[in-house]
């Protein structure tokens, strides 16, 4: 089913708007399938069955299509993408590859076991997840009324990666948005698979559940 985007309301809409649980479900799974099709990859370069050139050109185009796919769930639709999404998207593809050519290297000189490749390749999917939360957080939070957004967020740390910095921030509970710190500047870095959540979503969300349980 395609679904529309209420900029008004910054959600997802089919049957019934989509809640932010729901959108982070699908950014969730579109990460197991990276980290699963990354592995593969490794393993069929361990195993020589690709060339090194078939393996990095695979993982380039996996990383480039899933960044762009989770940064522009994030903004609500690829058309919404602004220049300085795509600039930060970008960034973040070209950092990932340079890291692709040494871990490419090190797969083809056997000094990784597969073990570790599936860890590596764990890493540049949680990498994904931040494109999409940086686009998010400034989808939600562009409304700003005589030079102040009143929108409140929080943090809601994730008990699979998430670090000191991130436990201190949930503890602060709501804050200001313009004191909220994006996803993945934080000592876990682009490991942080954090949420963050804002005040006028949730109460959005309280009405939504009011509407359906009616």
């Amino acid at each position: 089913m395609p679904y529309d985007y209420d900029i008004k309301a910054k959600q997802f809409t089919g049957e019934r708007r989509i809640t932010r649980r729901e959108v982070r479900a699908e950014i969730d799974k579109l990460l197991q399938e990276v980290e699963k099709t990354a592995a593969r990859y490794g393993k069929s370069l361990q195993g020589a069955d690709i060339s090194l050139a078939e393996f990095e050109a695979g993982m380039r185009e996996l990383l480039r299509s899933a960044h762009i796919v989770a940064a522009s769930v994030g903004r609500g639709g690829r058309d919404l993408m602004t220049l300085s999404d795509w600039g930060k998207v970008g960034a973040k593809i070209a950092w990932q590859n340079r890291y692709l050519e040494k871990f490419a290297r090190k797969i083809e000189r056997g000094t990784l076991s597969e073990a570790s490749i599936a860890n590596r390749a764990k890493s540049y999917s949680s990498a994904i997840f931040v494109s999409f939360s940086d686009t998010y957080q400034k989808a939600q939070t562009e409304f700003v009324e005589d030079g102040k957004n009143p929108i409140l967020a929080r943090l809601v740390t994730n008990s699979q990666e998430s670090c000191a910095e991130c436990a201190s921030d949930e503890a602060e509970g709501w804050m200001s948005v313009d004191d909220m710190k994006e996803i993945g500047t934080r000592i876990c870095g682009d490991f942080c698979l954090c949420d963050i959540e804002f005040s006028d979503e949730e109460l959005l969300q309280v009405k939504v559940q009011v509407n359906i349980d009616a």
